[in-house]
């Protein structure tokens, strides 16, 4: 692990802590799908989106033509997605003289440490004064009714905006991580579905000013990449009296649980919940040392949904964007998150975590509370869940 000087993050953070800025939480799959079609369809100058992964399904192909709809008013389009798992199959998106893909991350001899480094990070920026920032991919299982649990927080100011887009103009600018990837054919638009979108000042209705908000991201470059921004949750952790950890899964690390103590919540998925089971596995087997550090661990109890969230909320601090509590995303992936300082809006966190809550199990200590929500995982599961956790070191620098 390489970690930045104290003075490096300091620095960082000094320079991004923006005021007279709003915020809301976007905790609804339907609400989070509204908000990109109608802040798309409403874009007049410009939108970048960067996400982990473009699914091959209904929910992007709607998005997708959303985004070329708005590429024909005019409006200026760029796409960053994750070189192996990120792009889009219809070509035909790209080939419009106002939209540009890029790949981050293609293979390269020169580089292959490197290649195991993803793109993970998941925003979009509206015309330069709206930024929407989460865990969300783009794709149905993040859309849907019935899809997962997560969060994206849609931030109203032109400083935060701006500060993203430089970061992306620089992302994009790294020509040995970065490849064009060039459009080719005719692009078959959907007839133009039925909707009704809402007017953006029904969103700024729905906002709080917050006191001060940053745009905090690892380093882009992978041979050089340090722990930024676990640098910055170290630093909220040491700092903060009560700390609520929400995460799909964290893998075990000294330096991590070091952080961990009778103040500090956990919520995270469990067996029958979990998609994952290389990431998973990991802190599967390890949970006893996680309880040994005096923290509490609600894990989410459901065989059809999971939590997907990656939100930390330190006091009155919200740590929030595509982080997830284990190495990749701390020293490997490429990673973006606000920090929101506003007690208004962690108040509203803590609402949405107490409905995690309520159908988890809650382990503390020795002690197992709410068993009766415990539903028990299919035996193919359990089977493949300990086969994994058996190889979970090795497995690491892969999950």
């Amino acid at each position: 692990m390489i970690w930045p000087k104290e003075d490096e993050f300091e620095d960082q953070l000094k320079d991004q802590r923006f005021e007279g800025h709003q915020a809301m939480l976007v905790a609804s799959a339907n609400e989070a799908f509204q908000i990109r079609r109608d802040f798309i369809e409403q874009s007049k100058s410009s939108i970048l989106l960067s996400t982990y992964r473009l699914h091959d399904d209904v929910y992007t192909k709607y998005l997708m033509d959303d985004l070329y709809r708005a590429a024909e008013r005019g409006v200026e389009v760029k796409v960053l997605v994750d070189y192996r798992f990120g792009g889009v199959k219809d070509r035909g998106f790209i080939n419009h003289p106002n939209i540009k893909m890029y790949a981050y991350n293609p293979l390269k001899v020169s580089n292959l440490r490197g290649f195991q480094s993803v793109h993970h990070e998941k925003y979009m920026v509206f015309d330069d004064s709206y930024t929407l920032l989460g865990g969300r991919n783009v794709g149905e299982r993040f859309f849907a009714q019935n899809g997962i649990y997560d969060l994206d927080v849609l931030i109203k100011g032109k400083d935060i905006a701006r500060e993203v887009r430089r970061h992306f103009k620089r992302h994009i600018a790294f020509e040995s991580q970065i490849k064009e990837i060039v459009g080719r054919g005719e692009y078959k638009l959907r007839d133009e579905s039925l909707h009704n979108p809402k007017s953006i000042s029904f969103y700024d209705d729905q906002m709080v000013m917050v006191d001060q908000v940053s745009f905090l991201t690892n380093d882009i470059n992978t041979k050089k990449r340090k722990g930024y921004l676990f640098s910055v949750f170290k630093d909220l952790a040491l700092n903060s009296e009560k700390k609520y950890l929400v995460s799909p899964y964290s893998t075990k690390s000294k330096y991590l649980l070091e952080l961990f103590d009778e103040e500090t919540i956990l919520q995270t998925n469990s067996i029958t919940s979990s998609p994952n089971y290389p990431a998973f596995s990991n802190y599967y087997r390890n949970r006893k040392h996680y309880l040994d550090t005096g923290m509490d661990i609600y894990e989410f109890q459901d065989d059809e949904l999971s939590i997907h969230t990656k939100a930390y909320l330190f006091d009155d601090k919200l740590f929030v964007g595509s982080m997830n509590l284990d190495h990749r995303s701390f020293n490997i992936n490429t990673e973006a998150m606000f920090l929101i300082e506003s007690k208004e809006l962690s108040d509203k966190f803590k609402l949405l975590v107490s409905d995690y809550e309520q159908a988890s199990v809650l382990y503390s200590g020795d002690q197992v509370e709410f068993e009766e929500r415990k539903i028990q995982p299919s035996f193919i599961k359990v089977v493949l869940m300990r086969i994994s956790s058996l190889f979970s070191r090795l497995l690491a620098p892969f999950v």
